[in-house]
């Protein structure tokens, strides 16, 4: 059932979004959502009379985008921020709120395999964000990242390396050469030049990854895991078995300790682990990774 909403004040509307932002910090999305529907329906209301205030629309639509997004609801956020973009060219409208839109649809795009969309939007978002007076340089860094993952996968190998070059330029210069980003930026620099043959570039990157999150005690153990997964893939092509069987271990320890968080890239490893260790001939202890995996997995799904 709606309930029936009376035109807002500004005075008011601000006081509601803030309220919705309290509540998103809160953790209360269910709250946060319902107060970010009430708001977006009172300034629908409000600009029929005062439509400079188009901005707090935009703030509740993006509000209300970004806790559906978080709340799982792609497709209703889908709508909002299409909604919100429909604005696009009204006046009052703030070009780095619709820069941030824009780059929120892509990545539902992009988790929908929807590439060419997401690519577009993302670019016109990096657009609007590289016109501002105060570059968001981490907003921009994020977005070439992605752009790097869309490309990689549709193996425009050239242009991946270039977003991800300089996302990571990026990163460092902002968040320091040791930060996490950074590291994240090595892993899939070392994925994209496995996947185009280039393996010394892969091992090297990975290594690099590696490197950052060892040093850093914010380093979690999935994370960790996935690094030394993906390192030992790559030696294991270049014949740098024993080390490639190290890193497999090490990544199974690390995974293995994280199955209530999800087991998807568990399983993935120890088959890789499995898979390197018959062709060396030792096929007793890989069904035995196989047969431990499989039990883990059982257990936690």
């Amino acid at each position: 059932m709606r309930v029936e909403v009376k035109k807002s004040t500004p005075t008011v509307l601000n006081v509601l979004i803030e309220r919705i932002q309290n509540l998103k910090k809160l953790g209360k999305l269910g709250d946060a959502i319902r107060a970010a529907e009430t708001g977006a329906e009172s300034a629908r209301r409000l600009i029929e009379s005062r439509p400079d205030q188009v901005c707090n629309l935009m703030t509740c639509l993006e509000l209300l985008g970004d806790l559906l997004r978080d709340f799982g609801k792609d497709m209703e956020a889908e709508s909002v921020y299409v909604e919100a973009l429909s604005l696009e060219g009204v006046e009052h409208i703030e070009r780095i709120q619709l820069a941030r839109i824009k780059s929120s649809l892509a990545c539902i795009y992009d988790n929908n395999s929807l590439i060419d969309e997401a690519i577009i939007l993302y670019n016109q978002a990096i657009d609007i964000f590289s016109s501002l007076d105060r570059l968001p340089h981490i907003d921009i860094a994020n977005i070439r990242n992605n752009l790097g993952m869309l490309y990689k996968n549709r193996q425009d190998y050239e242009i991946a390396e270039e977003n991800y070059m300089i996302a990571l330029e990026i990163f460092e210069n902002n968040l320091g050469s040791s930060s996490h980003e950074v590291a994240a930026v090595y892993n899939n620099l070392g994925t994209l030049f496995y996947d185009s043959g280039f393996l010394s570039q892969s091992r090297e990157m990975h290594e690099q990854a590696l490197d950052i999150l060892s040093q850093s005690k914010e380093s979690s153990e999935p994370d960790l895991g996935q690094s030394h997964a993906n390192l030992a893939a790559s030696l294991g092509k270049i014949g740098e078995i024993d080390e490639a069987l190290a890193n497999y271990q090490l990544a199974v320890n690390f995974l293995e300790n994280n199955l209530n968080n999800g087991s998807g890239i568990y399983e993935i490893t120890c088959e890789n682990y499995s898979n390197l260790l018959r062709q060396i001939g030792k096929k007793r202890k890989a069904d035995s990774i196989q047969k431990k995996a499989k039990k883990l997995v059982t257990k936690f799904t």
